[in-house]
């Protein structure tokens, strides 16, 4: 489909980036938007943005007649057989989204498509505008369900990821694509041809909420940058250097490692230091408050689980594995001898199995952490693992402490299993699955 005619609605940044990297495939685009003056710049060639590279892309474009604009949406959707929608979605006062130019584009559209001639085929229509989890399927269901149930439309949103500065590099080599439709399949071929890197068939929701994730990513680390660059300011240390030695690290701090819903964090390391990093700050004048919330943060992930099992009001439970993490039987700063300690008052029978932990053994301030925080622990821990699991009614997996297989020999349908850290074949027992964060 390379000489389909593509409507991208709105002409702004994203708007216009879109219309001439697609013009420079082949494409032949009709740009919308109710801005007259922007419509007249398309149509002469120039650009209504400053963007490194696409004054090129437009008169490239105006000498192969690939890119015509209009305020008409009925004229765009004649004949278009893709539509994408790049409108803007501004804050309001409150910090709430602005959803009404999607709202009326949307609209617009569908009165469009009731005059749009049946051998034209259904329109696919693309939502670029970054929207809210929930937005999609409330338009589909909505301003634009009965094009979508008589066939006239097919809905995706297709998030963007444009810098500005490199919008025309990351619109042709993204480092991510993704594509949203109902039910997470892979969009048809029309559709599919827009994308030059493997695209992630995701379902809408999915899709809207991966640009806040991204975004809000983004947000982080500059607060945390700029929060490391103050303290280091204060201690006449050159943070732009400690960043440059920060990010050599692709292991654990440039890298997906850490960044998996579930446990919350813990152990000897990072509470600790988190805690003596804020306290030196705060004793410099320095005012961190991304730093400072870590804990706060934290803490809320602890009260999220805690609440989850509450919910299922368990009487028998099991709870696998407690350490702080696999393997070893550390205990400093583990979440799940917090989790045992609140639930603890709230069942008739509390059951553990780590097969690491030995009371008996335990030493130093791991003894310690035991006698304040958690005394019953020998008297609660299962020497076996069917000791544990078999009279439970509910059984939260915190730790793989066994495989597969020797689950499956004593799980049964009418427990509860709740998995803390996403092990995705416990989804295969016969109990019924509940994931923390998923």
């Amino acid at each position: 489909m390379k000489h389909s005619i593509i409507a991208v609605f709105g002409l702004g940044y994203v708007g216009v980036v879109t219309a001439a990297c697609l013009a420079k495939r082949g494409y032949t685009i009709m740009g919308v938007d109710p801005n007259v003056s922007k419509v007249d710049a398309l149509n002469a060639g120039e650009s209504p943005i400053v963007e490194p590279g696409m004054d090129e892309l437009l008169e490239h474009a105006r000498q192969t007649s690939r890119i015509t604009a209009t305020a008409d949406y009925h004229e765009a959707l004649q004949m278009a057989q893709i539509a994408l929608i790049c409108v803007g979605t501004p804050a309001t006062p409150t910090g709430a989204l602005d959803l009404s130019a999607v709202t009326h584009v949307s609209r617009s559209i569908a009165t469009a498509l009731d005059q749009r001639e049946p051998t034209a085929g259904p329109l696919h229509l693309l939502y670029r505008s970054t929207i809210l989890p929930g937005s999609t399927r409330a338009l589909r269901h909505g301003v634009l369900a009965t094009a979508v149930d008589a066939g006239r439309a097919r809905l995706y949103f297709y998030p963007e990821f444009l810098r500005e500065g490199s919008a025309i590099a990351d619109f042709n080599r993204p480092a991510l694509a993704a594509v949203g439709t109902e039910d997470g399949t892979p969009p048809p071929s029309a559709v599919a041809a827009l994308f030059t890197t493997p695209t992630h068939a995701v379902d809408w929701e999915t899709a809207e909420l991966l640009k806040y994730t991204c975004n809000a990513f983004h947000a982080t680390k500059v607060a945390f940058a700029n929060e490391i660059g103050r303290l280091g300011k204060q201690l006449q240390i050159d943070s732009c250097r400690l960043m440059r030695l920060f990010c050599e690290d692709d292991t654990l701090n440039l890298s997906d490692y850490y960044l998996q819903p579930g446990n919350p964090f813990g152990g000897s390391c990072l509470p600790k230091d988190v805690a003596a990093l804020t306290q030196l700050a705060t004793s410099h004048g320095v005012d961190t408050p991304l730093l400072n919330h870590l804990h706060p943060s934290n803490e809320a992930h602890i009260a999220a689980l805690t609440q989850l099992i509450e919910q299922q009001a368990p009487q028998q439970l099991a709870l696998l594995g407690l350490s702080f993490k696999p393997g070893t039987d550390d205990l400093r700063g583990s979440a799940m001898v917090e989790i045992a300690r609140r639930l603890l008052p709230q069942v008739k029978t509390l059951r553990i199995f780590d097969p690491q932990l030995n009371v008996q053994r335990l030493t130093g301030s791991n003894a310690a952490i035991i006698r304040d925080r958690l005394p019953q622990l020998e008297t609660l821990l299962c020497a076996e693992l069917a000791d544990a699991i078999t009279p439970s009614d509910c059984i939260v997996v915190a730790q793989p402490v066994a495989p597969l297989a020797e689950l499956a020999r004593h799980v049964t349908a009418n427990q509860r299993i709740i998995d803390v850290n996403g092990w995705p074949n416990l989804q295969r027992l016969p109990a019924r699955y509940e994931g923390f964060c998923w």
